[in-house]
């Protein structure tokens, strides 16, 4: 099955932060940046980030940015995607 618009950009964002070796607190582009980067809506832009911030793999600070999470563990369990359980 096909990936969703936001799907592949938020897979092409996640790539992005392993092959250039971001590291936890690292600010990833701005909104508008991502918006031309990809030739997408900001809508699509906020579902693709929404997503990896479900995952685990960034966080968003209000007026502040887009910056990367901590590596995730081995082993590591998200009490999100597995409804707390």
């Amino acid at each position: 099955m096909a990936m969703l618009k936001y799907q592949q950009i938020a897979s092409d964002i996640e790539k992005y932060i392993v092959t250039h070796e971001l590291q936890q607190g690292d600010k990833l582009p701005v909104l508008e940046t991502l918006m031309s980067q990809f030739a997408v809506s900001k809508s699509t832009i906020i579902k693709s980030l929404d997503l990896l911030e479900r995952k685990g793999i960034i966080y968003q600070v209000r007026g502040s940015g887009i910056f990367v999470r901590r590596h995730r563990r081995k082993g590591y369990i998200s009490l999100l995607s597995n409804q707390g359980f």
